[in-house]
């Protein structure tokens, strides 16, 4: 009986330090989740700003391609 109980006792301390560690593992894994997913959203928001920079200056370029030509100038001169 006695045997039986210690059996029991070191089965249980067995599981929970499992279930400490595991615990402890997702915490860690959950910072570094959110520490790369932080880092993917900067680098997103990054390229929609220089995609927006692009798309102004190409809006600008095109109008001044469209006075030019009104005009009857050359866009590039030869």
């Amino acid at each position: 009986m006695d045997l039986l109980k210690k059996r029991r006792i070191s089965a249980f301390l067995i599981i929970g330090l499992l279930l400490v560690f595991l615990y402890g593992k997702n915490l860690l894994e959950r910072q570094s989740f959110r520490a790369v997913s932080g880092t993917l959203s900067t680098v997103y928001k990054d390229r929609l700003l220089v995609e927006s920079y692009i798309f102004q200056i190409s809006e600008k370029l095109s109008k001044i391609q469209t006075t030019h030509k009104k005009q009857g100038l050359s866009f590039f001169p030869h």
